[in-house]
């Protein structure tokens, strides 16, 4: 009894936050400050018929110059400064549309526009893009600049009594920055309709090869390697290379590790919709700091300390499981090809230095301690996966492993003290606290690991082991990678903001993933599963298998503990030792 109700307590501190019902300001107060977005209709700039005057929208970026004699810079500049919860309301984003350039001078009412423009002063925070990553600006720039800083600076000194600074991001003309395609999209239009001929002929081969076992033919080897390579890009061979499941019983185990990998890449692509989502003013993105549920998203490095050490387990028996295979432990070269094959390789080796955007990610080092947790545990499941399934009756390893459903959380929201509260660096407990977080979160892991391999909740290892994930946890690395793209066209080429209420939110993060898994699906099927199976056949064919199995009606079978949904049947080939190499 006294157990229960210590962690239902437990429970309500994780749930109730008073910090997220505290306002910093009033909203009144709020609406004092200049908006930070405002843009003209784009579509009715840019789209006029060709006998119509020419329009010309520009993206300005302003910069409000500091008055300290102003009530209004004041409250920007105290609300400004906390930079961990608030955005910087001196730096704002307008969108200004110009049809005729006299008529717009004249509504100024001004004789010298060049005397509402204000010289560039010291600005002590990044406000625009310094990559050239927009095409003709600085033409934009020396026609438009002074007439788009009399706009901006009248309209602020009218309503707020305050000057800024601006300057011209880019700029749109109705046909004029239309351009043409170039070499590179020429070429990317080859790949895409050579890939879309060699799908269709490759189906279209392995369709002829079909008999009286109707769809069964796809799920068996041909009788030559020939026709494998040429069957490779077979669109109904590789789905059922996508959903068939492992027979193999360490595959088996631990197809619940999709599931864990689909639902944190759906965690990142929600983070990333929110924070790519275009809201109607700032008052939105600083409320959703308030907000338990975007607090548990925002808290980032438990989802890559879940990364690193499920990357390391998973490395581990996989790595394991082909040295049993091949009858030998790896030399030297065997090492160095791992190497390359699992960390240098995937490592993104940039050509280009951008400091701020490189300090949002984790030193390496952090999370070395996490990856070696992760080998070790690896280690641990392979020698006692057997004799570990005893433990599922402990008392004492239940109590553990639903401690989990309480302590996770609260590691997820403890976060939040340092986006309320302000602390002296550097600090000795906020070190300990870092390196402890960590440790801690690699227990819970390891112990939620074992609960769900050795069924502590059925329940629970049944959902996590559903057909669905594990067909959706081969897709997860597709959807990764082209998850910010989709982002990117659903949210950046709207008309219009939006007003990102948490039903909005989670409508435009759906949208995104169904949109992200079916590119996923695509790339899968057209490009990852066949080339996986060309590798498959050519490293066959050259490194001379030591036995075979001469029954060809093996099922074919993708090794769930990979990352990829290889097209892999344990049962046809043993790999001679030197062919350690090319399997790992």
């Amino acid at each position: 009894m006294k157990l229960k109700l210590i962690l239902t307590l437990l429970a309500g501190l994780t749930v109730f936050d008073p910090a997220c019902s505290d306002e910093s300001i009033k909203r009144s107060e709020y609406n004092r400050m200049p908006p930070m977005f405002v843009y003209d209709q784009y579509d009715e700039c840019l789209f006029s018929d060709p006998d119509e005057v020419v329009g010309t929208y520009c993206m300005v970026r302003v910069v409000v110059k500091p008055d300290n004699a102003s009530s209004i810079w004041r409250l920007i500049e105290t609300f400004s400064s906390n930079t961990k919860l608030h955005m910087n309301h001196a730096l704002l984003d307008r969108g200004i549309c110009v049809i005729d350039v006299a008529e717009t001078i004249a509504r100024l009412k001004v004789d010298n526009i060049s005397a509402l423009v204000v010289p560039k002063f010291e600005i002590e925070f990044p406000y625009i893009y310094r990559y050239n990553s927009f095409r003709n600006v600085e033409p934009y720039k020396k026609n438009y600049s002074d007439l788009m800083a009399a706009i901006v600076n009248t309209d602020l000194t009218e309503r707020y009594g305050l000057q800024a600074y601006t300057e011209i991001e880019y700029c749109d003309r109705t046909g004029v920055d239309e351009f043409p395609i170039d070499g590179v999209d020429i070429a990317f239009l080859v790949f895409i309709a050579d890939l879309i001929i060699a799908v269709i002929a490759s189906s279209y081969y392995d369709a002829s090869w079909k008999s009286s076992n109707g769809l069964k033919h796809y799920q068996k080897d041909l009788p030559c390697k020939k026709s494998m390579l040429l069957s490779s890009f077979s669109l109904t061979r590789n789905w059922y290379r996508l959903v068939s499941s492992s027979r193999d019983p360490t595959s088996r185990e631990l197809r619940f590790i999709q599931a864990v990998r689909f639902l944190a890449v759906t965690l990142v692509v929600y983070a990333h919709a929110a924070f790519f989502v275009q809201p109607r003013n700032g008052w939105v993105i600083e409320q959703t700091y308030h907000d338990t549920v975007s607090m548990i998203v925002a808290n980032a490095s438990q989802l890559v300390t879940t990364f690193f050490f499920i990357s390391a387990l998973v490395f581990t028996v996989t790595f394991v499981k082909k040295i049993k295979d091949s009858g030998r432990t790896p030399g030297l070269m065997e090492i160095a090809v791992i190497i390359v094959n699992r960390y240098i390789r995937p490592r993104r080796f940039g050509f280009w230095y951008d400091a701020p955007s490189r300090s949002q990610y984790f030193p390496a080092y952090m999370y070395l301690g996490v990856y070696v947790s992760g080998i070790i545990i690896g280690f641990v499941y392979l020698k006692h996966r057997i004799a570990g399934k005893g433990i599922r009756s402990n008392m004492w390893f239940r109590v553990a492993f639903l401690s989990i459903f309480i302590i996770a959380p609260a590691m997820f929201l403890s976060s939040r003290i340092f986006y309320e509260y302000e602390f002296p660096k550097p600090s000795v407990w906020m070190s300990v606290y870092s390196a402890g977080s960590r440790v801690l979160m690699t227990i819970l892991i390891a112990l939620g690991f074992f609960g769900i391999t050795f069924q502590v909740s059925k329940t629970l290892t049944r959902f996590l082991n559903h057909k669905i994930f594990e067909v959706l946890g081969r897709l997860t690395y597709g959807t990764y990678l082209v998850h910010y793209c989709m982002v990117k066209i659903m949210f950046f080429n709207v008309r219009e903001l939006s007003n990102l209420g948490m039903f909005d939110l989670i409508v435009k993060t759906c949208a995104t993933m169904l949109i992200s898994t079916l590119a996923s699906l695509a790339l899968v099927l057209m490009i990852e599963l066949p080339i996986s199976a060309l590798q498959k056949q050519l490293l066959q064919t050259f490194l001379k298998p030591l036995t075979h199995n001469n029954n060809n009606n093996n099922n074919n079978e993708p090794e769930d503990t990979e990352r990829n949904a290889g097209y892999t049947s344990e049962e046809s080939i043993k790999l001679q030792p030197k062919a350690l190499k090319s399997v790992i």
